[in-house]
C-alpha cells in the first residue's frame, strides 16, 4: 500500500491533536493527562541530559547483553535439536514446560541464588528469549528443503558446509522471526525488573521514581521513548529480513 506511511503519520497527528483537545478541555486532571508539549519537552530532556542518557544506556546494555546470550545459545541449541531428531524427542516436553513458565516468576528464585544483582535481572530476560529463539530455529531447521539436504549428501558436502549453505539460509526467516519476538519480550522483562527492587538506574527505575514524585510528563515521555526504541528495532529486523531473505517474501 503506497500511502501507508502517510496514513500512519496522519493517524499519529490525529492522536496528538486529540490529546491536546482532552488536555485543553480539562476532561481529566492535568496531573493524570499532562500537556503533549510538556511531555515532549520531557522526552527531549531524557535524550539530551546526562543523567537520563545514563538510564537509557543502562537499559540498553541489559537488553543487548541478555538478548545476545539468548540468541547465541538459542540458535545453537535449536540447530542441534533440528538436526538430531532423537535428541529433539527426548527434550521436546521439557522445552515446552520451560516455555510455559512466566519468566518474571523466576525472579525471586534467581534472587535467592544470586542476590539482588545484575545477574538475576539478566537471567530473567535470558529465560524469556532463549526458548523462543530455540524453538524458532529448531522448526526452521526441520523445515529445511529435504531435496537440498539430499543434494548436499550426494555432493559429499561436510556438515559445516551443509549448515552454512543450506540449513541456515533455509531456516533464516524462522530464526529472524524468533529473534524479533524474543527482543520485544526481552525489553519488557528488563523494564519490569528495573521497576522492581535493587536497581539504581535504568528506564524502568526512572518510571518508578517519576511515579513516586507524580512527574507524569516523564512517565509518558519514557513510555513514548520505549515505544520508539521497540518500533525502531522491529523495523530494523524487518529490513534485514527483506534484505537477506527476499525470496521468502
Amino acid at each position: 500500500m503506497k500511502n501507508k506511511p502517510l496514513l500512519s503519520i496522519t493517524f499519529f497527528l490525529f492522536v496528538l491533536v486529540l490529546w491536546q483537545v482532552v488536555f485543553t478541555a480539562g476532561i481529566h486532571d492535568h496531573l493524570i493527562i499532562p500537556s503533549p508539549f510538556s511531555t515532549f519537552k520531557s522526552l527531549l530532556d531524557i535524550i539530551t541530559k546526562y543523567e537520563y542518557l545514563f538510564a537509557i544506556f543502562s537499559t540498553t546494555a541489559r537488553v543487548l547483553a541478555s538478548f545476545t546470550i539468548s540468541a547465541i545459545v538459542g540458535i545453537s541449541l535449536g540447530i542441534l535439536l533440528g538436526r538430531y531428531l532423537l535428541l529433539d524427542k527426548l527434550t521436546e516436553s521439557f522445552v515446552d514446560f520451560l516455555r510455559s513458565i512466566p519468566s518474571i516468576t523466576l525472579f525471586p528464585v534467581f534472587i535467592l541464588f544470586f542476590g539482588i544483582s545484575e545477574t538475576s535481572r539478566l537471567l530473567v530476560a535470558i529465560f524469556i528469549g532463549l526458548p523462543i529463539v530455540l524453538v524458532s530455529t529448531k522448526y526452521g531447521v526441520l523445515h529445511s528443503s529435504e531435496k537440498r539436504v539430499k543434494m548436499a549428501k550426494l555432493y559429499k558436502l561436510s556438515g559445516i558446509e551443509t549448515l552454512r549453505k543450506i540449513t541456515l539460509p533455509e531456516a533464516g526467516p524462522y530464526i529472524f522471526n524468533g529473534l524479533r519476538i524474543a527482543l520485544s519480550l526481552t525489553i519488557i522483562l528488563v523494564i519490569v525488573t528495573e521497576m522492581m527492587v535493587g536497581t539504581n538506574t535504568g528506564l524502568g527505575t526512572l518510571l518508578i521514581h517519576s511515579q513516586y514524585s507524580f512527574d507524569t510528563e516523564v512517565i509518558y515521555a519514557v513510555i513514548i521513548l520505549l515505544g520508539i526504541i521497540g518500533f525502531s528495532l522491529n523495523q530494523c529486523f524487518i529490513f534485514l529480513e527483506k534484505r537477506f531473505f527476499h525470496w521468502k517474501q
